[in-house]
């Protein structure tokens, strides 16, 4: 099935090619191209593309321009969501999610500063450095998933990390998410930050006991 659909949209691609002198001016083209995009009553991205997908009734798809979606391109979809005009409902717009949203979850799941400390003493690190975001595990925390068959903790298979301004955790700046399977089967993770949160403050649900950053 998806070896037909990929050879349905190279045979479009082909004729679409005839038509166009410049084959850069048709793949630009293509790339200014409106998508789909699906969320539900939250507004949560589900999906964005021109992709086929059947949506049920809790889900809601709009097209947007590319240009509306470019401010998503690269980022964790997460941290977005989708919003529609107060005065025009045909309207929608792309936006962060504010941060109080994610403060506002139970005394277990409250999200929690992480401060510079004894590296020697830690459950989760995260070094920041050159535009890197450096996650690594204790020897002592791996331990907790020897022989174990389904990596998660309290029921969480991932762990995310909310840069926000200085002194002011109601204002996010960006946020990345990595896999708990990777910390353990890696020293660290690294991650590429799109800009310089190197005086950021950093939050994240507190799944381990320890965490550090430096």
């Amino acid at each position: 099935m998806t070896t037909s659909l990929a050879d349905k949209r190279r045979k479009r691609f082909l004729k679409e090619k005839e038509e166009y002198k410049d084959v850069n001016i048709l793949i630009r083209k293509n790339y200014e191209k409106d998508v789909d995009v699906y969320f539900n009553k939250e507004g949560e991205i589900l999906q964005i593309g021109n992709l086929k997908r059947r949506k049920n009734k809790k889900e809601t798809k709009i097209t947007m321009s590319s240009e509306q979606v470019e401010i998503l391109k690269g980022k964790n979809l997460d941290l977005y969501r989708i919003t529609q005009d107060p005065i025009v409902d045909t309207v929608y717009s792309v936006e962060l999610k504010p941060t109080e949203n994610l403060f506002v979850k139970s005394e277990e799941e409250f999200l929690q500063k992480i401060d510079t400390g004894n590296i020697k003493t830690y459950d989760v690190l995260i070094e920041i450095k050159d535009l890197v975001a450096s996650i690594s595990l204790s020897k002592k925390a791996k331990k907790l998933f020897q022989k174990k068959t389904e990596i998660s903790i309290n029921g969480s298979k991932v762990l995310k990390f909310y840069f926000t301004a200085k002194n002011d955790p109601h204002y996010m700046i960006h946020g990345i998410n990595v896999f708990l399977k990777e910390l353990i089967d890696n020293n660290k993770v690294d991650i590429k930050l799109p800009l310089d949160v190197d005086q950021c403050d950093i939050y994240t649900y507190k799944l381990f006991d320890k965490y550090v950053r430096t």
